[in-house]
């Protein structure tokens, strides 16, 4: 115990989120340390190389938006992003044991026997009255304003197959808060809300035109993001330990201290953690367990990357887009497919295609007890006849995350609302993660350097 703490902040986590906020407070002189418990910074951010063949474990890509531009530029990386190619905007979805492309324009989805079911849930929509009540349900949500087809078809496997959730459990102001501020918008219409905030959408400042709307990644994959954050931090200073396990937090005369597994205590006046909910919960449950109850009580889906790469005469699919998705009611258990190397170069080699697999999520927990060989088997299977498939694949890996991605189920607002009651009792202490304010990894760059803002305001 101290009254001089030997740091300005301590961040319990090298994610992006905690990369992020280090950076920013390193880049305004405090005095920083990152505990990492992973051999390695960057969370669930991983890229795989083996020879010609480079997949990523975790996220696949980044969307460009202002922030994002804004947050490459300051770090210095502009010249290291790739930009998708621009077949990337082609997006496919299984309907009928098919993949079929999305339509691009209005015409096309008048055509389309894929979009032409769901036109008259927009009739729906427009009659609808806006709801002010209880938190909501994406799945009753979506039956309200656009009926059951538009939920199958389309709303449950995006929601799947990006968030690996169950439309049913998940909170449409919680995970979707677009939507529900758009029926807010449009006085009911969900459709007359989005346009109004088209329409309002402020300009995209230095922004290129080619960047707007663009999937972005690196050369190197994606896992140059956390190298590119944390070589900015270091460099500025801040000090990054990995491989060490908090195992002790709690509040000490000047601040806060801190303990590894290694037994090495660490004091600061600051504490930033920004590691998982229930990682997080054992951190303060000899503080608050009430507060430990409610970091538990966000559910995390497993999911499973399966990395598949095949010579190019073998896959009957153009592969000419960004992937596909499959709806629960095609009776796969695959949740979509990614054409990785159709959107940037590098990922396989030459005469080869790569594909990003996903299976899991929270309405397929049960996944996870199956060896790597049913695995693959399962995913050949869902996707032979979708891909023209004709031989096996010639490469592959597995990966599996049991705690991939949190939920933000009917109450998560409410969870937040007592967990940050909780924590304003504790000066000094911050809890972020992907957990709250966005799961994307755009989402966690931005909640880490809102949270460095937050934290120089109260030492300012």
């Amino acid at each position: 115990m101290t009254a001089n703490p030997t740091d300005d902040v301590l961040i319990i986590g090298g994610g992006i989120t905690g990369l992020s906020a280090a950076w920013r407070l390193a880049e305004a002189g405090r005095r920083v340390t990152v505990i990492e418990a992973a051999p390695r910074a960057g969370g669930v951010v991983e890229t795989l190389r083996d020879g010609d063949w480079q997949a990523e474990l975790g996220p696949n890509t980044l969307l460009a938006r202002p922030a994002l531009y804004e947050t490459l530029r300051d770090l210095g990386a502009l010249d290291s992003v790739i930009l998708a190619n621009g077949a990337g905007a082609r997006r496919y979805l299984a309907k009928g044991g098919k993949l079929q492309a999305l339509p691009r324009d209005p015409i096309s989805a008048l055509l389309s026997g894929l979009t032409r079911p769901a036109l008259p849930a927009l009739f729906r929509d427009l009659r609808a009255k806006p709801l002010d009540g209880p938190d909501e349900s994406i799945a009753s949500f979506i039956r309200r304003h656009f009926g059951d087809y538009v939920l199958r078809q389309f709303i449950d496997p995006f929601v799947s197959g990006t968030n690996g959730g169950d439309p049913e459990r998940l909170s449409v102001r919680a995970a979707m808060p677009r939507l529900a501020l758009a029926e807010g918008a449009g006085n009911g219409s969900v459709v007359r809300g989005m346009m109004a905030a088209r329409k309002a959408a402020p300009p995209a400042g230095d922004m290129p035109e080619n960047w707007r709307r663009a999937l972005v990644s690196f050369p190197q994959g994606m896992q140059s993001l956390p190298r590119h954050l944390a070589d900015r931090f270091t460099a500025l200073g801040g000090r990054l330990l990995t491989g060490r396990k908090v195992t002790t937090l709690a509040q000490s005369d000047g601040g806060w201290q801190v303990q590894d597994d290694s037994g090495t205590t660490y004091h600061a006046a600051q504490v930033l953690v920004t590691i998982p909910a229930g990682f997080t919960a054992n951190l303060v449950e000899g503080m608050s367990l009430s507060l430990a109850d409610d970091l538990r009580a966000i559910p995390y889906a497993p999911m499973i990357a399966v990395a598949l790469g095949y010579a190019a005469k073998d896959v009957g699919h153009p592969f000419d887009g960004f992937g596909g998705l499959i709806p629960r009611l095609e009776g796969r258990r695959t949740l979509g497919a990614l054409f990785a190397s159709a959107q940037f170069p590098g990922r396989a080699p030459e005469g080869h295609h790569l594909m990003n697999v996903f299976l899991g999520g929270r309405n397929d927990e049960t996944i996870t007890a199956l060896d790597d060989d049913a695995l693959l088997a399962q995913a050949q299977s869902d996707l032979g006849d979708l891909m023209g498939l004709r031989a096996p694949p010639v490469w592959h890996r597995i990966h599996r995350m049991p705690h991939a991605i949190p939920q933000y189920e009917v109450g998560h607002l409410s969870l937040l609302q007592r967990i940050d009651g909780a924590v304003a009792q504790m000066p000094g202490l911050g809890l972020i993660g992907s957990w709250r304010d966005g799961i994307s990894v755009g989402d966690c760059l931005a909640s880490g350097q809102r949270a460095a803002a937050a934290l120089l305001g109260q030492t300012a």
